[in-house]
């Protein structure tokens, strides 16, 4: 079971989707808006909720995934005005994020954003991974991959610790889910929750992963698709099982 720390958390759709695989458990949440807290209480009452990245402390140790969608402000298309990139104000919080990483120093770390950071940071993420002992992949996967009526395409970065590496065995868990669409075997939202046995939770009721009645647009626009975040899960799960049959 991986511990995981689930950063600038939303409304949880990370942890909704990995925890689905019964492979990961969330060890506490970092949120810092009040709607989406309040959330995140509801339906993870006992799980610790950080208001401010800047002030979580974290050891080695302490979990063994680290997950999350660093603001998007300075890199995506509506940015009004001087774009500067991983060193505005908002996504420039992606530095906080890199500190947790070398303080905790997770086995996994699983990072979304929008398409447009591939020309306005993704260099310097990867190589910044790489400095901390990270080999790191990446895939732009949308919700229509998913079988989801709706495009909304975003980055996505799958980065895991080369001290946990196996010699000839290349834990690459993206390869192979660029363009998948599970829409030929769940069709709708609501099939992959029943199918997943995670349907009780009550948090995701429609198709585009948001609970009806949901007015908040901050919340609905900084959401994940919970599937996506379910299927890297799961290729991770099985990167696992077959390291540990290489070893038995």
């Amino acid at each position: 079971m991986y511990k995981l720390l689930d950063l600038f958390s939303g409304i949880g759709g990370f942890s909704l989707g990995l925890e689905a695989t019964k492979g990961f458990e969330t060890y506490a949440f970092v949120e810092t808006d009040a709607f989406c807290q309040k959330v995140l209480k509801k339906h993870w009452p006992h799980i610790h909720c950080y208001s401010d990245i800047n002030n979580v402390a974290v050891n080695r140790g302490d979990f063994d995934a680290l997950c999350g969608g660093f603001p998007c402000q300075d890199v995506s298309l509506a940015a009004q005005g001087n774009q500067q990139s991983l060193l505005g104000d908002r996504s420039g919080l992606w530095y906080q994020y890199l500190r947790l990483i070398e303080e905790g120093q997770p086995q996994w770390v699983i990072i979304e954003n929008v398409e447009q950071l591939r020309n306005k940071g993704l260099g310097i993420i990867l190589s910044q991974l790489a400095a901390l002992g990270y080999d790191a992949e990446w895939h732009v996967i949308g919700a229509c991959h998913m079988g989801l009526p709706h495009v909304r395409q975003r980055l996505w970065v799958v980065a895991h610790h080369n001290s946990y590496r196996v010699e000839g065995y290349a834990p690459f868990p993206l390869q192979g889910l660029e363009g998948l669409s599970r829409g030929q075997n769940f069709r709708s939202f609501e099939d992959w929750l029943r199918e997943s046995g995670y349907f009780g939770s009550g948090l995701c009721r429609t198709l585009s992963g948001i609970p009806n009645g949901m007015d908040r647009l901050k919340a609905l626009g900084n959401s994940i698709v919970p599937m996506i975040a379910y299927e890297i899960g799961c290729a991770i799960l099985r990167y696992t099982e077959g390291v540990q049959d290489t070893n038995s």
